[in-house]
């Protein structure tokens, strides 16, 4: 039943009652896509009970290509976007063409995957500062044994591959093991806007990107104990 009625939450909500969010119109200048922004208010509403903060989502649109802005911060409160570079995983796109060819939460698929995840603890990882991600429903239910993550490559001996520099260079940013990677400026703000508690939520048209049934996340870990990790 609950499976159910995700779906209808996902699938039929008005994209008229979708801009309109407890009296704040949202996104005026239709940034995201609709659809899209509908799939994500309707797993907030859905999965209220296990995510409390709620003044702000990241929204990630895997129609779009890896080079241009796809990581949508959505202030509920306002109704303000802000939207980023973020990166995909290579074995979603094997042929780095920039454009998701596929999803997979598999263990060592290096791929993309798609849903509604709960932001964690940050950590200081290889790649620095982190922050973790727990699935939600059975599509990304392996989120955090798989560290699938958010993170930038800005650490001495770590190559930058998602950045405008990068892009510039080589025509299009690298590819991750899955992890939504972001530029380095990007990171602390993203992170500050979204850290412990808020929704992320991605996903594409394109294809079938799983089962959306709910699971219960992994419990939380120990989080960053201040001043251990440095931000780019």
């Amino acid at each position: 039943m609950r499976h159910v009625l995700i779906l209808a939450l996902l699938i039929f909500a008005s994209p008229a009652a979708a801009r309109d969010w407890h009296g704040v119109t949202l996104d005026r200048a239709k940034i995201i896509r609709p659809g899209l922004l509908e799939e994500a208010l309707g797993a907030l509403t859905f999965h209220a009970a296990v995510i409390p903060q709620q003044d702000a989502i990241a929204i990630i649109d895997y129609d779009l290509p890896s080079d241009e802005p796809r990581l949508f911060l959505l202030d509920l409160k306002t109704g303000k976007v802000e939207a980023f570079l973020v990166a995909h995983g290579q074995g979603s796109d094997p042929d780095h063409d920039g454009m998701l060819d596929s999803l997979s939460d598999v263990p060592g698929s290096n791929a993309s995957t798609a849903g509604a995840f709960l932001t964690g603890e940050t950590y200081c990882g290889e790649n620095g500062r982190t922050l973790r991600l727990y699935g939600l429903e059975e599509r990304n239910a392996n989120a955090a044994t798989r560290a699938i993550v958010l993170h930038s490559t800005y650490l001495k001996g770590r190559l930058p591959y998602m950045s405008h520099a990068f892009i510039d260079a080589h025509g299009r940013p690298g590819r991750s093991w899955g992890c939504f990677v972001l530029p380095p400026e990007d990171l602390r703000h993203v992170i500050e806007r979204i850290g412990a508690g808020h929704l992320l939520y991605a996903n594409t048209k394109r294809f079938h990107s799983g089962s959306a049934a709910p699971v219960t996340p992994l419990p939380a870990l120990a989080p960053l104990a201040p001043g251990t990790c440095p931000w780019p």
